[in-house]
C-alpha cells in the first residue's frame, strides 16, 4: 500500500480541469499519464493522520512551488515520504529528495489524505507533479522506483543547484555556536574556526552545546549519512585540566555515537548536546565538515527549561 496518499487541498487534473482532490468522485476520469488519457477513477480512500501508524514511510515531506522546475509543482505540495513521483524521468519516493531548502520534512497537520485508485497503478497529476496512483502492494508499480544509485544522485544534485541558484538558498559554515547553561546563554571567552571557550555561571545544572545542524544526505547528494549532525568535537576541557572521554558515560543526551580517525577520536552532536554540570569554564577543540543551510534554526533548548529574559541594557 502507498501510506497516505494526497493531502486535503491537493489538485488534480481530471476531465473537469483541476479540482481539489476532496472533491473527486468514483467514476469521474482523472489524467493519467502512464495511459496517456484520462482513466475513470475505481476507489476514493480518506485516511486521517490521527489513525497513522508511526512509520518513517508516512513523514510529511513539503515541497515548495517550482523545487522541480518553472510552474512544477505549481503550488506547495504535501506528500508522504514514500509516495513515489516522477521526476527527470525516474520515479523516486520523495522522501529520498528531502535536501532541507526546497523539499524538506514538515510537521503534520490534521488535514486528512485521500487515495486515488485507477484500473492499473499510473500517475496523476498533482499540482503540476506526476505522483503516484493507489498501489495495494509495493510490487505493483508502473515503473521500477529509483531508490539508489547515479540516477538519483543526478536527480538531487540538480535539485540542490536549483535550491542555491532559483530560490536563493546558502550554505555556511558558522556553527551556530553557544553554551546555554540553565537557559542563560553563556559569554565565549576565546572562539575562532577551531575552538571556543566559556564561562559557566556558578551552580548550572543543565549545560548543553548549542548548534546549527545538517543532514549529511541532504547537502551531499552523494552522502547516504541521515544523521543529524550538530558540532564535531575533538577535544572537550572543564575547567582548564580535566579532559572528558569522548566514549565516556558522560556524554549521551544530544550525542551521536563516538567515532575515529588517523588524528583520534571526536564525536557529534546532534545539534543540542548536554555537558557535564559543575566546570567554571568548558574548552572545546572542534573539527568536521560544515554545511549547514545559511535559513537553519538551532534545535529548541532541550529540558522545557524557560530561557531567561535577557536584562535590558540602561542608556548611557
Amino acid at each position: 500500500m502507498n501510506f497516505r496518499g494526497l493531502r486535503t487541498g491537493t489538485r488534480i487534473l481530471t476531465e473537469r480541469g483541476e479540482v481539489d482532490i476532496e472533491t473527486l468522485r468514483i467514476g469521474e476520469a482523472a489524467m493519467a499519464m502512464v495511459a496517456g488519457r484520462l482513466v475513470p477513477v475505481r476507489w476514493i480512500g480518506r485516511r486521517p493522520v490521527d489513525g497513522d501508524a508511526p512509520d518513517v514511510a508516512n513523514t510529511t515531506i513539503r515541497v515548495a512551488a517550482e523545487a522541480f522546475a518553472a510552474q512544477t509543482p505549481v503550488r506547495d505540495l504535501w506528500l508522504a515520504a514514500g509516495h513515489l513521483v516522477m521526476i527527470d524521468g525516474a520515479l523516486i519516493p520523495i522522501g529520498a529528495l528531502v535536501n532541507g531548502a526546497t523539499i524538506v520534512e514538515a510537521s503534520p497537520d490534521r488535514q486528512p489524505w485521500w487515495q486515488i485508485d485507477l484500473a492499473r497503478h499510473d500517475l496523476v497529476l498533482a499540482e503540476g507533479v506526476p505522483v503516484e496512483s493507489f498501489r495495494e502492494r509495493r510490487d505493483e508499480t508502473c515503473a521500477p522506483p529509483v531508490t539508489s544509485g547515479p540516477v538519483l544522485d543526478g536527480v538531487k544534485t540538480r535539485l540542490l543547484a536549483r535550491a542555491k541558484d532559483a530560490f536563493g538558498f546558502s550554505i555556511t559554515e558558522d556553527r551556530g555556536l553557544l553554551v546555554v547553561a540553565d537557559g542563560e546563554v553563556c559569554a565565549a571567552t576565546v572562539t575562532d574556526e577551531d575552538a571556543a571557550s566559556f564561562v559557566i555561571p556558578p551552580g548550572s545544572r543543565d549545560v548543553y552545546v548549542m548548534s546549527r545542524t545538517w543532514v549529511p544526505r541532504e547537502a551531499d547528494p552523494l552522502s547516504h549519512d541521515e544523521r543529524r549532525l550538530g558540532v564535531c568535537v575533538r577535544r572537550l576541557l572543564l575547567d582548564d585540566s580535566r579532559d572528558v572521554r569522548l566514549d565516556g558515560p558522560e556524554l549521551d543526551d544530544g550525542w551521536q555515537s563516538p567515532e575515529r580517525d588517523g588524528v583520534g577520536p571526536f564525536r557529534w552532536t546532534d545539534g543540542a548536546g548536554r555537558l557535564p554540570a559543575g566546570a567554571g569554564t568548558i574548552a572545546m577543540e572542534l573539527c568536521g565538515e560544515r554545511l549547514y543551510w545559511a535559513h537553519g534554526r538551532p534545535p529548541a533548548y532541550p529540558g522545557g527549561i524557560v530561557r531567561r529574559a535577557q536584562p535590558a541594557s540602561r542608556p548611557p
